[in-house]
Formats: C-alpha cells, structure tokens, sequence
C-alpha cells in the first residue's frame, strides 16, 4: 500500500502517513489547493538550489504534480474523498517532514514559556513569505502549525493568497499579526 494511516483532511487535501513522513495530496481543480502547491513547491524548488527558507516552514522533502493514474485511483479507493475523481485529474503531491505534536497538543505552560518566541516566527515568516515570494499566509491555527522535537514551531498548512487579494485569512493565536 501506498499510503499508510491518514494524519489529516481539510479543504487543502488529505495527509497520510508514508515511510516516517507525511505525504500531502491535493486536487488541483481547486483555486486554494493550486495556490497551496504552487508555494510548496517554490519552498521545494529553492530548497533544492541550497537557497535558504525560513526554518519554521515544513520541509518539503519529495514534490510532484501530475494527475490520478489508475493505480493511484485504485489506492484512494475508500481511503480518500478524492477517490471520485476521475483518472486523469490533476493532483500534486509532496512528502515532508512528520511534524511529532500539533500546537493544539503541547502543554498550556509551553505555550505559554514560548508564545513571544512563537509570535515573533511567525511575523517573521509572515514578512519572508511577502517579500520572497508575494504571498500571504494565514489560517496559522492550532491544528495546521506545530512543534518539533526541540521545541521550535513549524507551518505545514498554512492558507496560501497572492499578495494583494482582498481575501486575508488572519494569524490565529499565536500568530496574531493583523493588526
């Protein structure tokens, strides 16, 4: 099997877990998921020619697009809600890093120690990603950023817009930026 145990599904896609990593896949049909893959695999591509991304990013380990072959449509049957979709649909798909808590699961009092230090990475990221990439991110809750093994956050499903468009999802909790 292909997939392992599914860690996730929102409206950017479905997670599973593959080989000690995570593994995104998305339909590219929808404008969101297109905007989310086109900036994971800008992260991915610059990653590749050593240029240096911010560390509280996800790292993008494998990325492709391509379309539902009919042995993927036969692995997403019954695992996926994208095993409707037709073979041929396009889709892209990047393994990253397996991010060991989500913030909603750490410790009120570590989030309380690390809430500046977290706030501040988050701005910080925020600007990058406006000035590297003209791109916005949001929808930063406490389900879609978490916390690696040495207590540094990490994004790995953010809300992706172009700089620019009126539609802004806001930092939530620890990243309140809008200010």
């Amino acid at each position: 099997e292909m997939f392992d145990t599914r860690l996730g599904s929102g409206s950017y896609g479905e997670v599973f877990s593959y080989n000690g990593k995570a593994l995104k896949i998305v339909d590219l049909e929808d404008a969101d998921n297109r905007l989310q893959a086109d900036f994971f695999e800008k992260i991915y591509l610059m990653n590749q020619k050593g240029m240096k991304t911010p560390d509280s990013l996800v790292k993008i380990i494998h990325y492709n697009r391509g379309t539902i072959t009919p042995e993927l449509s036969d692995e997403l049957e019954g695992n996926s809600k994208l095993d409707s979709k037709p073979v041929g649909s396009p889709i892209a798909i990047w393994v990253m890093e397996l991010v060991p808590t989500i913030y909603n699961q750490i410790p009120r009092s570590k989030r309380i120690e690390h809430e500046g230090e977290y706030r501040d990475e988050m701005r910080g990221l925020g600007n990058w990603t406006e000035k590297n990439l003209n791109y916005q991110i949001g929808d930063l809750h406490d389900e879609n950023i978490g916390i690696r093994e040495d207590d540094s956050l990490v994004v790995f499903d953010p809300h992706i817009n172009k700089v620019g468009n009126t539609r802004r999802y806001g930092f939530i909790h620890v990243a309140e930026t809008n200010e």
